[in-house]
C-alpha cells in the first residue's frame, strides 16, 4: 500500500504523522518512507533518531530521479510505502504522489487558517482520481483539544471540505513534540506514549480497512 501524507501548509503535523504511522506499519510489515518534502524533516528526524539509538523504518530522501521510479523502488522492497509530500498541494511532487498512491492522508489542525488551506485539496484529489481511480483520501484532525469550542466547530466544518475524515483524531500531546526532538516515535516512548500509540494504531487500522 502506498500512502501519501498531503498538506497545503507547513506545521500541520504531516511529518509527525508520517513517521509515527510508518513506525506502526513497520511493526506489522516492512515499510519504507520517501521524504519528498524540500524541508527534509523526515530525513532529519530519522538521522537524529539513529544518533540517539532509535531505529526508524527505511527512509529515502527524494532525488532528481523520476518520482514514480523512486516510489516503485521502495514498493519493490517494502509492503507499505509512506510519502511525506511537500507542504503544498500545487507542488509537482504532491501531484505525482496523488497519481500513484492508494491512500492520501490530509492532516488538519483545529484553526481557521488550516481550514482555509485545505479547501482546495478536495478538487486536486478529484482531478488526480481521473488518472488514479483507486485513490482514496481522508482528513485527519490533528492536535485536537476536545474541550475547546474551536475543536468542536472544526469537526463539523471538516464535513464541508469535500473529503471524508477518519474517525480517529490526534489529540494535542507533549509526547508528539518530544518525539520530534530526539528522533523517536511514540512507540519508543514507554508508558508516556501509551495513549498516543492507541491513537496511531486506530488510524492505522482505519487506513488498512480501506
Amino acid at each position: 500500500m502506498i500512502i501519501a501524507l498531503v498538506s497545503n501548509k507547513g506545521g500541520v503535523g504531516k511529518t509527525t504523522l508520517s513517521m509515527n504511522v510508518a513506525s506502526g506499519l513497520n511493526r506489522r510489515e516492512s515499510t519504507g518512507i520517501l521524504d519528498a518534502d524540500p524541508q527534509q524533516s523526515s530525513t532529519h528526524w530519522a538521522r537524529v533518531g539513529n544518533l540517539s539509538g532509535f531505529k526508524s523504518p527505511n527512509l529515502v530522501t527524494l532525488t532528481d530521479a523520476p518520482f514514480n521510479e523512486q516510489v516503485k523502488n521502495l514498493a519493490d522492497k517494502h509492503h507499505h510505502v509512506i510519502i511525506d509530500c511537500p507542504p503544498s498541494i500545487a507542488s509537482s511532487e504532491t501531484h505525482s504522489a496523488l497519481r500513484i498512491a492508494d491512500i492520501a492522508i490530509v492532516p488538519v489542525q483545529p484553526s481557521p487558517v488550516d481550514l482555509w488551506a485545505t479547501v482546495h485539496i478536495a478538487s486536486i484529489v478529484k482531478d488526480a482520481g481521473k488518472e488514479n481511480p483507486n485513490l482514496k483520501a481522508f482528513l485527519v484532525l490533528n492536535q485536537l483539544e476536545p474541550r475547546t469550542t474551536l475543536s468542536r466547530v472544526m469537526q463539523g466544518a471538516m464535513g464541508q471540505l469535500g473529503l471524508p475524515a477518519l474517525h480517529t483524531a490526534l489529540k494535542r500531546r507533549a509526547v508528539y513534540r518530544n518525539c520530534l526532538l530526539d528522533g523517536r516515535t511514540v512507540y519508543d516512548s514507554g508508558a508516556r506514549g501509551s495513549e498516543a500509540i492507541e491513537e496511531i494504531e486506530a488510524i492505522i487500522e482505519e487506513i488498512l480497512e480501506q
